[in-house]
């Protein structure tokens, strides 16, 4: 399986929305397909339009390590003004953002051009020159190292990353069984979902007690999965997410047969969702 898992964290982050139109400009609470394409892109060394072309059949997954928090804050910007005008712009702001991402790269075509620049980009890397795009983007992930510096959707925020050895299984057959997740899921293909709080056994008389919780998931509205060459965002979904927890799980049934997405499953049983 040609999958590579990173851990991406920053200070800050904010992948605005295009669409705001509440008095400042909002993020969306995870990162947008087309940016973790484009964080790819960064530590490749690939320009847009590269980035764009080589990653078109990707697939990814994205699982919150943290609780998403925001925050409100003042920039000085031109946005939306002449260059020089300055203005006074709100912007929601992601706190301490913190992802694990996965990229399959099972449908990316091998591309020698693609490959010989990583090999040019990382010549102190490579011994020898890799026969995918996979190979040597996960040798130099592995590597920690980046050609641009990524970051958490402005370039002010740099983001750092690690590579994770995961031991993650393709689910090949039907679903017919709930499964736990705490990955996103797209909402279309949710044919049932629950959540529910984990008793845990405490105190001496072994008592199952249930941890008072905030039982809420997120719906995150009209998410980009996909963007023209022109870098306008495209093909809008809904997707679910649990708040991650130790003591809240997220139970979901997807519906079945599903051809355009791809299906993980964790060590302990947990599902992945690629899109």
């Amino acid at each position: 399986m040609e999958l590579i898992t990173l851990e991406i964290e920053s200070r800050f982050g904010s992948f605005t929305k295009p669409t705001s139109t509440t008095g400042g400009l909002l993020t969306y609470k995870i990162p947008p397909k087309p940016t973790i394409k484009g964080i790819i892109g960064a530590i490749s060394g690939f320009s847009f339009k590269e980035t764009h072309k080589y990653f078109k059949n990707l697939k990814v997954g994205v699982k919150p390590i943290s609780e998403i928090k925001t925050k409100t804050t003042t920039f000085n910007s031109h946005y939306g003004n002449p260059r020089g005008r300055m203005v006074n712009i709100k912007q929601e702001v992601l706190i301490e953002p913190h992802y694990q991402i996965f990229i399959d790269f099972s449908k990316i075509r091998k591309n020698e051009k693609a490959i010989k620049k990583i090999t040019k980009n990382f010549k102190e890397t490579f011994n020898s020159p890799p026969n995918s795009l996979y190979e040597a983007i996960n040798k130099i992930c592995q590597a920690k190292k980046t050609y641009y510096f990524p970051y958490m959707g402005r370039n002010n925020f740099p983001l750092e990353f690690n590579s994770l050895n995961i031991d993650l299984e393709r689910i090949d057959k039907p679903i017919n069984e709930e499964m736990k997740t705490n990955s996103v899921i797209p909402k279309e293909i949710c044919s049932d979902f629950r959540i529910q709080e984990i008793q845990k056994e405490t105190g001496d008389f072994g008592l199952n007690l249930s941890l008072p919780q905030n039982l809420k998931i997120h719906i995150l509205k009209d998410l980009p999965i996909d963007q023209k060459i022109n870098r306008e965002y495209s093909e809008l979904k809904d997707f679910i997410l649990a708040p991650p927890s130790e003591n809240i799980e997220l139970n979901i049934k997807p519906k079945q047969p599903q051809k355009r997405y791809n299906f993980l499953k964790t060590p302990k049983n947990k599902l992945i969702t690629l899109y």
